[in-house]
């Protein structure tokens, strides 16, 4: 690096740069080198080495060589030594040589020998001197020829004084200066020698020599001779025809060369010239570039080439100029026809489809061309086949890509379906069209083309014919919207000329034969004859329009202003409708500017104005007067009569002889209108005085201006007074009425129900239209942004960003990662037009809005702020392009100034700060001359842009705009010539800061080194400020140094280097300031810390602010972390936070004095634990290296402390834990009350002592807490045993004590059970004596006397259940109800009425019998009939008795109940025709009607086949009608009023004949023709067997006897196709002995579908809802049961019952299918909350019917809707109603039907609302509602919801108002 500063470096380098030109960082680059470095210090201190190159590489480098190079391939710069000595500081200017050197040194060398300078000297040296010189350059000049293998033949020496060479042998003067032909003379005798030297070798003279030459070197001989003839002809010939002229010379005159092979070589060599000259100007490698960039320049000069040999060769008979341009002429044009394609656009419907199919040509002839553009050959060789190839598959490609247009182009026209769109295609494709492939296709179209004009020709004949028919029809013809008769004719018939004008001048300017041809000219001619037409029409109808308009406005203007209707009086303004017209016309022609419009009309209309004056105010004076004369009151009349009759005198005048021409219309309408709007007002005031009946009589008085005394006011006075007193009389009448009927004691206006309903509607609608408003509302918050949104931050960020942010980047933040790019002027536009767009949208708003027909909103203050918002926010965008432009031109004129002044300036040599300033100018010129250059045009486009908005920039703008581009270009001139003259002062400036910039980094490494050892990098450093400030000045000192020099080194363009170090200095400078500042605070707090009390340490702030110190710590730079200091700290903190955590530990209350020991054993530090115990001593002990011996310590002490706690809470729980008691109901013993606190506290209380027993630190406490265990396990067998024997004991007190009949059938069992009371109540009496419970279960003995209490219990309940199976055998449906409900039944069983309430568990339906009275009304045991749960009636067809034994008497009734329905079925089946069915069903009960309807059916389908066998074909349908009929008899009746059993009735026989009906349907369909069909065998067929007096049922091949199990008055199931399917596949099993196994999700109707069977033959059917605790016992039970009673089993959810059971269960069932009875078992799904299923769908029916009967005139869609969304909300989650509410609102669209709502039933539930001390909200009493509603359509409800949110007290207010008093009220 020592050589950067060396002058010899330096002279060097300035000279290279000069020579070579090359920028000075190639130069900084190249002396960067340590090789290059030591070649250049060899060639200055070696003496052999005498020259030094330096030359440019291809690359742009600098490469030095120590000798001259055998060639050169750039200018190089020689440094050659002009002796062998060595070069140094002091002698290099002088040691030197200097100079560059060529590529071509001998014609540089040409080049310098003739530069002659010789100004001053004598004649005789001068002509010596040039004399010489000459002959050394044509010395020169033939040596450079003869280097380059051709023989060159100088010039004279004075030829070159003459204008040509060619000229002055021409015209040599006789008198020529002897030097001259001296010189000539001579030249010529060189040139025969150099000739004769040529044509004297011979090409043996190798062979002579005894060489041994090859063929090739023959060839080269006379290759050689050939190109120096070549040379000598062309330099004899300089003209290209002198020289054709001579070959035909030779061809004509030569003996040897004018044969054909010797003139066809000259001829060929001629060729090759030429073509050489041409590859010379056209440049091989730029021809086809030019397919790529300037394509019309290129083509250009490839149109030059030919033009030139075409002159020159034009004596041949072929033109040769057809040659060249073939290919390249063919190619460019080609080029430019086909890169048209890029911006056509075709419509139609396959506009776009089309449009890309031409891109793809588009980009096949782009590639196509690409292919010459990049081609590696020479295009212009003629040899080059390669060309050959490329151009003819260029030339068969396009011919295809011709071929594919063409047939675009035809489709294109083909889909055009208006001549105008046509002819807009053929412009499109322009020149494209004549090329032959595509012209050959697409020629037929413009024949199309005439055609398609010709049809909009006979077109517009037919509209022009058909408004001719309608003019003479007397028809209004079609004219424009709003326009008057003649002026809208006017304007149609110009319209329809202007249609046909505009494609007629597109078809004229088509250059096509087709448009020259007959059939072009006919159309011509039909084009000129419907302009003629339609001229003629526009002509005759204005001059008819003019004919009449005359005569028009002088009759209607002598017309009078008013006239008045003679019935009514009343009066209206008489301004004829023809005058009217004659204004609309006059206006619209002027419109249209028609000319010679008559006078007549023109003058009419220049009144315009004021006739709309005197219409408007005759309008309102007519207005007032006949408002007077039709609401005036006859009591009225008599007060203003006069003053009517002088203003009707006034009014004849208007109404005969003032007219409309008249003088002083006027002034009389002014006067008129005055008169009678006072009038007016003032009889409107009276009214309105009249109506609001005040103090105002006195005023009416002056008003009316009357007579107080006249009969007339007293008239009028007392019409007022009786008004008055008769409104208020009826006031007062109401007023009193309400007070009575409100001041009864029972009156509460709660029930005044048509005032809640119509305050109820009236709430409605009012909550309606506001719901419609908010909806309004809504609309608008799309707009919301625009007055939201802050302009100013809107602004910014576009400008910012280029684009409108959306809400995903403004939540997101976008503006810290979206790239930054200015907004371009047509995104300002897409602004603007939003806004204008937007402006435009708004102003079609409505001014006012109309809200469920009667609440209007005026909307006009928010539409007019709304648009005055858009304005501000459109004006924004424009303002701001309207200040850029401004502000770019007027920052550029002052730039500009300020340069130009800058620049103009003298500089003189060695002033550093004026050159400073100009190099400054310079720098900004060149930083703002790209942007600058480009400005220009978008401020235009900007301007033209505002234009188009109707912003128009001053004219001061224009001129800036036009003047500043050109001071643009003389301040750039300026500043490249100012450049140029400081160039040598900026390289002086330049080498000196180098060197500068060298030395400054050196010196800032120094300070680097310095910097490290000095700067406070130790922890232990004892004042690191002050070192920090010092280091902070040094390096302030040297940045400042730094930053001069870099701002001197910018100016200069000097590369300044990046001086790391000094950097490194400054940013480590400012980390330890930080790191020295976190030392410092962390250092202090701790140091505070430290003298802190042991109590009143607070470790958790502590720890909170070290981990806030070890955060801030570990956010410092990752450089400090090698450092000293920062390890110190790190250290410091961390060792802090662990003490800290054992101090933490350490204050912990468990802590006691035998812990403290144990840390002093730990740390092996004595120390005293005292109030005077501080943190320093603490830390003393380094905790922080006992971290694990502290937490061991601590949490050894704190496991003591718990459970020193648990054994203190069992102590304080044990000794206050008491037994309650409660007494037995009978005998009043006092019973252990079962209390869930004290076993869950007792089974806690065990699971803690058996966690403690298994705890290592157990040590201190083991005594205690055994003895606690053995207590408490003692108390809980104990506690266990003694309620089982107490519930036991419970159990079966009252049946061996208080059941006689018991007592006599178990005796001994009676006997036990005695000595078991006695001891069992001796034990509870000493029980209430030890209440503590601890103590009472720890007696000695007592768990061993219970257990034998409960041995001898077993026994007891052993013998029951012995004796209860035997009733169950007795009565087997006993066996389907619980031990103890047949332990009521038994004990009861001498009282019947008491059974009864048992019968629903034990019969399907009967819930109680009726029973005979005695005398007193006291039920005897004699049953007259049953009660179904509906509360249906049966008599017994015989009376039962019901005493003995009850199993015997429940017998009994089951006999009569079978056999009252086996008696009533007959007989109702005889009586079934005796009568109307609709009649005969209500004489029965509900089972007899429906089984009995159901035998009919079969017979009556039995008989229909019968008829239909006899030959009778349409006896099933017959039937089918009849079906039909009665379905719609029962549908009729269901809609009347009926009591709820009897439509249950109706219901279930409805259901049952809908499937009848269908499956009668189905077999017509089907054409079933006899009753053996498996249609008909497969349904369900009731049937009356007379002879065995049994009904049946068949199915199949099944037949089940019919049953007679009471079934009551219950529904039936709908049957559906699966329920057949399920009834043949259920049956048949039957019929094989077998079971049934139905399975599917729940709530499809399996268990219903197995019941639904049962109902239908009559069968009791058990349902059993099976679970996990079924065990093989309960099922034998059940088994039996059903094998006895011959009843169904019905066992729903089977596969719940665990596999063991199962097991045996399989063998039970296997065992017992053999008695009468059938099982089934259904397997269920799992279902999710929501429950849509069968049993969701029937509620929402059963709703929908009451509600439909409860309101029968609402349409059913409202009723469905009501009870789908009132019955399904209350089920539905707060998150899933707005999806509940939009399916609804999907399935009823537009449809919202209120609530229905029980007003009564509210006001109790609000009233026990308020009785439970709660507040009766309206949503609450809606839940309580909800609640009830869907009770009484569901067996149970499940209350879901959040802790809290009242769902037990809604239960609660809902049993409050179900009590009785309750009910009552409601």
């Amino acid at each position: 690096m020592a050589t950067v500063s060396d002058k010899r470096v330096e002279f060097l380098e300035n000279y290279s740069t000069l020579a070579l030109r090359f920028k000075p960082d190639k130069w900084a680059k190249f002396i960067g080198s340590e090789e290059i470095n030591a070649l250049l210090m060899e060639f200055f201190e070696k003496q052999d080495l005498l020259a030094l190159v330096l030359t440019l590489n291809p690359a742009g480098q600098l490469t030095p060589c120590l000798e001259f190079p055998p060639a050169l391939k750039s200018k190089a710069v020689y440094f050659v030594k002009k002796k062998r000595e060595n070069i140094t500081k002091e002698n290099f200017q002088i040691g030197l040589l200097v100079g560059d050197i060529s590529p071509s040194p001998v014609d540089q060398l040409m080049a310098v020998v003739e530069e002659e300078n010789m100004s001053g000297w004598p004649k005789v040296v001068s002509d010596d001197v040039v004399k010489q010189g000459h002959r050394l350059k044509n010395e020169m000049f033939v040596m450079g020829g003869k280097i380059k293998g051709k023989t060159l033949l100088p010039l004279p020496e004075h030829l070159e004084n003459l204008a040509s060479s060619t000229d002055s042998l021409d015209r040599l003067p006789a008198a020529m200066d002897s030097s001259l032909l001296h010189a000539i003379e001579t030249i010529i005798i060189d040139w025969s020698h150099q000739i004769r030297d040529v044509l004297s070798k011979d090409s043996a003279q190798p062979l002579l020599d005894g060489s041994n030459p090859l063929p090739k070197v023959e060839f080269e001989f006379w290759s050689s001779r050939l190109v120096n003839l070549q040379c000598i002809h062309e330099q004899l010939s300089p003209y290209i025809d002198s020289v054709m002229y001579t070959v035909c010379l030779i061809w004509a005159n030569s003996e040897h060369y004018n044969t054909p092979s010797r003139i066809i070589v000259i001829l060929q060599e001629i060729c090759n010239l030429l073509i050489e000259m041409t590859r010379t100007f056209l440049s091989p490698e730029e021809v086809m570039k030019g397919l790529q960039g300037e394509i019309e320049e290129i083509l250009g000069g490839i149109k030059l080439g030919p033009s030139i040999i075409e002159r020159l060769y034009q004596t041949y008979h072929r033109c040769c100029s057809e040659l060249m341009p073939t290919f390249f002429k063919e190619l460019y044009v080609t080029a430019i026809e086909f890169l048209k394609l890029e911006k056509i656009e075709l419509g139609g419907v396959r506009g776009n489809i089309l449009g890309s199919m031409v891109f793809q040509i588009y980009e096949e002839v782009s590639e196509l061309i690409k292919v010459f553009a990049d081609c590696r050959y020479d295009p212009l060789d003629p040899a080059e086949k390669e060309f050959d190839e490329d151009f003819a598959e260029f030339q068969t490609k396009i011919q295809d890509l011709d071929r594919r247009l063409a047939t675009i182009f035809s489709q294109g026209f083909n889909d055009c379906n208006s001549i105008e769109s046509a002819v807009k295609q053929i412009h499109m494709f322009g020149s494209l069209l004549d090329r032959p492939l595509i012209k050959a296709e697409v020629s037929p179209h413009y024949s199309t083309l005439l055609e398609m004009f010709n049809v909009e020709l006979d077109n517009a004949k037919i509209m022009y014919d058909a408004q001719i028919a309608a003019t003479r029809s007397g028809g209004v013809p079609p004219i424009s919207k709003n326009m008057p008769p003649v002026a809208g004719q006017l304007k149609w018939a110009l319209e329809l000329q202007e249609r046909l004008e505009t494609p007629m001048k597109e078809l004229q300017a088509i250059d096509h034969p087709v448009m020259v041809s007959a059939e072009a000219k006919l159309v011509s001619e039909k084009y000129k004859e419907m302009i003629r037409l339609l001229q003629n029409y526009r002509e005759k109808t204005y001059e008819e329009w003019i004919s009449r308009v005359d005569a028009d406005c002088q009759f209607n203007l002598e017309q009078p202003l008013i006239r008045r209707d003679p019935d009514a009086t009343l009066i209206s303004v008489n301004f004829s409708k023809e005058l009217v017209a004659v204004l609309r016309e006059v206006k619209y022609l002027n419109f249209q500017k028609q000319k010679d419009i008559p006078d007549s009309a023109g003058n009419l209309f220049s009144q315009n104005e004021t006739f709309r004056k005197f219409v408007g105010n005759l309008d309102l004076i007519v207005g007032w007067y006949n408002k007077i004369k039709t609401t005036i009151l006859s009591v009225e009349l008599p007060l203003v009569k006069q003053e009517l009759e002088e203003n009707d005198i006034k009014l004849q005048k208007a109404e005969t002889t003032l007219f409309w021409s008249n003088e002083g219309v006027m002034e009389y309408i002014q006067e008129m209108r005055n008169v009678l709007h006072d009038l007016e007002a003032r009889i409107q005031k009276t009214k309105l005085n009249v109506e609001n009946i005040s103090q105002l009589m006195q005023e009416n008085a002056d008003l009316f201006k009357a007579d107080k005394t006249s009969k007339t006011w007293q008239d009028y006075v007392e019409y007022v007074d009786d008004m008055v007193l008769d409104g208020f009389f009826q006031f007062i009448r109401k007023s009193l009425q309400f007070l009575l009927t409100n001041m009864a004691a029972d009156s509460d206006l709660e029930d005044m129900s048509d005032l809640i309903e119509i305050r109820e509607e009236v709430v409605s609608l009012v909550v309606s239209a506001m719901k419609q408003a908010e909806e309004y509302e809504d609309s608008f918050e799309k707009y919301s942004y625009l007055w939201m949104d802050d302009h100013h931050e809107f602004m910014q960020r576009f400008l910012m960003f280029g684009h409108v942010f959306t809400p995903e980047e403004l939540e997101s933040h976008a503006e810290d990662y979206l790239p930054r790019i200015p907004p371009t002027l047509e995104q300002f536009q897409q602004q603007i037009d939003s806004y204008e767009k937007l402006y435009e949208e708004v102003s079609k708003f409505e001014n006012t809005k109309v809200f469920n027909g009667w609440l209007q909103s005026d909307c006009r203050p928010f539409k007019q702020a709304l648009l005055n918002i858009i304005k501000r926010w459109s004006l924004m965008f424009k303002q701001h392009l309207i200040d850029h432009v401004t502000t770019s031109l007027q920052e550029l004129a002052a730039f500009m100034k300020d340069a130009n002044a800058g620049l103009t300036k003298p500089l003189k040599e060695g002033d550093y700060n004026g050159l400073v300033e100009v190099m400054g100018h310079l720098m900004r010129v060149k930083d703002r001359q790209t942007a600058t250059d480009h400005m220009f045009e978008p401020l235009k486009q900007t301007i033209e842009l505002l234009k188009t908005y109707g912003e128009e920039m001053p004219e001061e703008i224009h001129m800036q705009l036009h003047d500043l581009p050109e001071q643009w270009n003389n301040t750039k001139k300026l500043s490249f010539q100012v450049k140029q003259n400081v160039a040598p002062l900026q390289a002086t400036e330049v080498a000196i800061l180098r060197r500068k910039c060298q030395q400054f980094e050196i010196k800032q490494h120094e300070f680097r080194e310095k910097f490290r050892e000095d700067a406070p990098f130790s922890f232990t450093d004892p004042d690191p400020y002050r070192s920090l400030n010092t280091q902070q000045k040094s390096i302030t000192a040297m940045e400042s140094e730094m930053e001069a020099l870099s701002k001197s080194a910018g100016l200069f363009e000097v590369s300044v280097p990046d001086y790391k170090q000094l950097k490194a200095c400054h940013k480590e400078v400012r980390l330890l300031k930080e790191l020295w500042d976190m030392i410092v605070l962390v250092n202090a707090s701790i140091d505070d810390w430290k003298t802190t009390k042991w109590k009143e340490i607070n470790v958790e702030q502590m720890d909170i602010d070290s981990k806030k110190f070890a955060k801030d710590v570990r956010s410092l730079d990752k450089e400090m972390r090698p450092w000293d200091a920062f390890i110190g700290l790190d250290n410091t903190v961390k060792n802090m936070i662990t003490s800290l955590r054992a101090v933490s530990d350490l204050q912990n209350p468990a802590i006691r004095e035998r812990h403290w020991h144990e840390l002093m054993q730990a740390t092996k530090v004595n120390f005293i634990m005292s109030d005077k115990t501080t943190l320093a001593d603490l830390l003393q002990l380094n905790l922080h290296n006992f971290e694990d011996e502290v937490r061991s310590i601590v949490d050894k002490a704190v496991k003591e402390s718990g459970m020193e706690k648990v054994l203190k809470a069992l102590d304080s729980t044990w000794s206050t834990m008491q037994f309650e008691h409660e007494p037995h109901a009978r005998t009043g013993t006092m019973l252990l009350k079962s209390d869930e606190l004290l076993v869950e506290t007792l089974e806690d209380n065990q699971v803690q002592l058996q966690n403690l027993m298994t705890s290592k630190y157990l040590a201190h406490f083991l005594q205690e807490v055994s003895g606690w265990q053995q207590k408490l396990s003692t108390a809980d067998s104990v506690i266990s045993i003694w309620f089982e024997v107490q519930r036991t004991w419970s159990h079966l007190e009252s049946i061996f004590i208080g059941s006689e009949d018991i007592r006599n059938q178990l005796p001994e069992d009676s006997k036990r059970f005695d000595s078991i009371d006695r001891d069992f109540k001796e034990l509870m009496a000493e029980a209430v004596k030890t209440p503590n419970v601890v103590e009472a279960t720890n007696k000695p003995g007592l768990y061993e006397k219970l257990e034998v209490l409960q041995k001898s219990l077993a026994l007891c309940e052993k013998a029951l259940a012995e004796y209860l199976e035997t009733k169950r055998l007795a009565f087997p449906r006993f066996y389907f109800v619980s031990s103890a409900d047949l332990l009521d039944i038994l004990s009861n069983g001498n009282d019947p009425v008491e059974v009864c309430r048992h019968l629903s568990k034990l019969f399907d339906s009967m819930a109680k019998l009726k029973f005979k009275m005695d005398s007193d009304n006291k039920p005897l045991k004699i049953g007259l009939g049953m009660y179904s749960k509906e509360d249906e009636y049966v008599d017994f067809d015989k009376e039962c008795d019901c005493s003995g034994q009850v199993e015997v008497w429940l017998n009994r009734v089951l006999e009569r109940m079978c056999s009252t329905l086996r008696h009533e079925i007959p007989e109702a089946v005889v009586t079934y025709e005796e009568k109307p069915r609709e009649q005969w069903l209500f004489d029965y009960p509900a089972q007899i009607a429906l089984t009995c309807t159901q035998i009919w059916w079969t017979t009556e389908v039995g008989i229909a086949f019968s008829r239909l066998e006899e030959g009778y074909e349409n006896a099933i349908k017959d039937y089918n009608k009849k079906q039909i009929n009665q379905l719609n008899t029962l549908i009729t009746l269901l809609i009347g009023n009926l009591t709820s059993g009897d439509r249950m009735k109706i219901m279930t026989i409805c259901t049952i004949d809908v499937h009848a009906r269908d499956v009668v349907a189905k077999m017509i369909l089907a054409k079933v023709e006899n009753s053996q069909a498996f249609t008909w065998q497969s349904q369900l067929r009731h049937r009356w067997d007379e002879e065995k007096r049994h009904c049946y049922a068949n199915i199949c091949d099944a037949q089940l006897q019919y049953s007679y199990e009471y079934l009551g008055n219950t529904p039936r199931l709908v049957i559906t196709p699966l329920t057949d399917r399920c009834y043949i596949t259920l049956t048949q099993s039957l019929h094989l002995i077998m079971g049934g196994a139905p399975a599917g999700p729940a709530g499809t109707g399996k268990t219903e579908t197995t019941k639904d069977l049962g109902r239908a033959v009559g069968i009791m059917v058990y349902v059993f809802n099976c679970s996990e605790q079924m065990d093989y016992k309960s099922c034998g039970n059940i088994y039996k049961g059903l094998a006895q009673t011959g009843a169904w089993g019905c066992f729903d959810e089977f596969n719940r019952i665990s596999v063991e059971v199962l097991s045996v269960i399989a063998v039970q069932v296997g065992s017992f299918l053999q008695y009468p009875a059938i099982l089934y078992v259904n397997y269920c799904d799992v279902v999710d909350h929501y429950d849509w299923g069968l049993r969701a769908i029937k509620s929402v029916l059963v709703v929908a019917g009451s509600l439909k009967r409860g309101d029968p005139g609402r349409p059913e869609d409202q009723v469905l809707m009501r009870a789908l969304r009132d019955f399904n909300i209350p089920k539905i989650v707060t998150d899933d109603l707005p999806v509940f509410m939009g399916l609804i609102g999907d399935l009823f669209p537009a449809l919202d039907v209120p609530r229905k709502r029980d007003l009564n039933f509210e006001k109790i539930i609000k009233q026990s609302i308020l009785e439970l001390k709660l507040q009766a909200e309206e949503s609450f009493v809606l839940k309580v509602v909800q609640l009830e509603e869907l009770l009484q359509v569901r067996h149970s409800v499940f209350v879901i919801g959040n802790a809290g949110s009242g769902k037990t007290q809604m239960s609660n207010a809902d049993r409050e108002q179900a009590k009785p008093w309750n009910y009552e009220q409601a």
